[in-house]
């Protein structure tokens, strides 16, 4: 499923790279995806949502108010919930020691499965882009925009990191809005 290049009009930018081919470059850092996936486990934090917090901000689009966040939530959350979550569960069912053997072709069917379904719900976020909030903004920083953004998400998820999980989050960030 490719995505088209989002104009936004309304704050006379354009996109330079789509949040789905962000995600890809930026999910393909193991360093990345390591910290992505323990806040997932941990927190239940939706990767897409936290990647597209970060890359909202290198777009130079208005901070994501907490209202904005709950706009997409809702609209991604049974999605999620039905498809992403039950592929996820179903591939992690599958026993280690099989993998290798008689499952793997099963295996690697769910994954593909799941990750064609996070791809789908990119395609849910960017659609609920057009309803967002566009506040105004004095802050050019793309870091802290893209900080103000993921702890927007986490505080309207009502969820309190530990210190050690803050860490993945400034690395997270470093990772996406300061690229290498």
């Amino acid at each position: 499923m490719k995505q088209k290049m989002t104009n936004y009009s309304d704050s006379g930018l354009s996109t330079k790279i789509t949040f789905q081919s962000f995600f890809e470059k930026i999910y393909s850092n193991p360093e990345t995806e390591d910290a992505c996936l323990c806040l997932q486990d941990k927190y239940n934090i939706n990767i897409n949502v936290l990647l597209f917090c970060c890359w909202s901000a290198i777009q130079n689009h208005p901070y994501l108010e907490q209202s904005d966040i709950q706009t997409i939530m809702t609209r991604i959350t049974p999605w999620n919930q039905s498809v992403i979550k039950a592929l996820r569960d179903l591939r992690l069912s599958i026993p280690n020691f099989y993998i290798n053997d008689k499952l793997s072709s099963l295996y690697n069917l769910v994954l593909k499965n799941e990750l064609f379904a996070i791809k789908a719900e990119q395609a849910l976020i960017m659609q609920m882009t057009q309803h967002l909030k566009r506040q105004s903004q004095n802050e050019t920083n793309p870091t802290n925009r893209a900080s103000n953004n993921i702890f927007n998400y986490i505080n309207q998820q009502n969820i309190t990191l530990h210190k050690i999980d803050l860490e993945k989050i400034h690395r997270i960030i470093l990772k996406t809005v300061i690229p290498a």
